[in-house]
């Protein structure tokens, strides 16, 4: 299966979400109502940088981010940090491909052990 990356400047329609893989559960930091919630706490003069893997039409994965201060950032804290967004493992692992070409320098919130 061949992935192509993109960066959007907007969370992706709720039809176009990715599903998490049959092995897990989604959590609620990783669905879009989450997401949105977040992303409508941006200051107005912050972008949204949602990086996205997806295979034609269907998003596998993404990873939304602002930049703030010189960081690439997870989009504003509601109590609870956010968490990527997959729906396989080859696509978590080109998240953290996008993730670690992008130039800037990444702080995230939570980083899970395993």
């Amino acid at each position: 299966m061949s992935y192509e990356q993109a960066l959007l400047g907007h969370l992706p329609a709720p039809a176009q979400w990715p599903s998490p893989p049959p092995q897990m559960y989604a959590i609620p930091m990783q669905t879009r109502a989450w997401m949105q919630a977040r992303a409508t706490a941006l200051a107005a003069s912050r972008e949204l940088r949602c990086f996205a893997v997806h295979d034609g039409e269907d998003f596998q994965g993404l990873a939304p981010f602002t930049r703030i201060d010189g960081w690439l950032r997870e989009l504003p804290a509601l109590f609870e940090p956010s968490d990527l967004v997959w729906s396989s493992e080859e696509s978590l692992q080109q998240l953290a491909s996008m993730l670690a070409a992008q130039p800037l320098p990444l702080y995230l919130e939570r980083v899970p052990g395993d």
